[in-house]
């Protein structure tokens, strides 16, 4: 799963736990942070002020060039590809199952 946020968007501190907790109850399933218009600094410090160490891999796209290639509609959005990396579904914020702590 391919979580896109930015420190501006709504729910984005909510969805970074939920996924922490996630990744460290389900190691099986890869979980990547994507920040947008951030530079490293503002991750960092997102993650302090959230209190987590991330157990998942961040990346940043300060420019925002993921919108070039996969139109960004929502933030914070995330994108499900199956195993051999097929795009299958993208919800706003996180899937129902992982909002509601269904996990």
């Amino acid at each position: 799963m391919l979580y896109v946020w930015s420190r501006t968007c709504a729910g984005h501190s909510r969805d970074l736990k939920l996924l922490n907790d996630f990744v460290q109850k389900y190691p099986e399933y890869w979980i990547v942070s994507y920040a947008v218009a951030m530079e490293p600094r503002d991750v960092k410090g997102s993650y302090r002020e959230l209190g987590i160490t991330p157990r998942f891999l961040t990346l940043i796209d300060t420019p925002i060039e993921l919108d070039s290639y996969y139109p960004l509609i929502y933030l914070p959005s995330s994108y499900i590809f199956d195993r051999k990396g097929k795009f299958q579904k993208s919800f706003y914020g996180l899937p129902e199952s992982l909002n509601n702590q269904n996990f």
